[in-house]
């Protein structure tokens, strides 16, 4: 059986708000709910057990959102970023892979995929990862990174 997870961490994420900034949208609007409702909401990680509709009607109407958007029953996604060094040899060895003047050397490619492997899922890195992928697997140049 799926569990229910919140996405509202993302979903504020994305819209640059915090938890006390729903807070306050709500009651602006009139809704008058638990706070602890939202902030409970807001650990993507934690499965929902039961979900109060007349809380989620409000976190909906206060962002302009879907329940669908708020609510998912796939597993959490969890979000790292690479630590800056590894991101950094990565960036080096595409940027070198890419400008195609100094091939990278066997050792070099297997580090890299090493690297493509440890950023999945990273923040930092998702367009890399997918850039870096298609081009070890074509034998392509790696696209430019920005």
């Amino acid at each position: 059986m799926h569990e229910a997870f919140s996405r509202l961490k993302a979903i504020l994420d994305e819209k640059g708000l915090s938890a006390a900034d729903v807070v306050r949208r709500i009651a602006e609007q009139g809704d008058r709910i638990n706070p602890k409702s939202v902030y409970r909401l807001v650990d993507p990680e934690e499965p929902l057990e039961k979900v109060d509709m007349r809380v989620i009607g409000a976190i909906c109407q206060a962002l302009d959102v879907g329940i669908g958007d708020v609510l998912t029953f796939d597993e959490p996604t969890i979000i790292e970023e690479m630590p800056a060094p590894r991101q950094a040899r990565m960036d080096e060895l595409m940027g070198r892979h890419k400008a195609g003047a100094q091939p990278l050397s066997d050792a070099e490619i297997a580090e890299l995929r090493r690297l493509v492997d440890e950023a999945e899922g990273s923040t930092a890195s998702v367009q890399a990862v997918l850039d870096v992928v298609e081009a070890v697997r074509t034998g392509t140049a790696v696209p430019q990174q920005s």
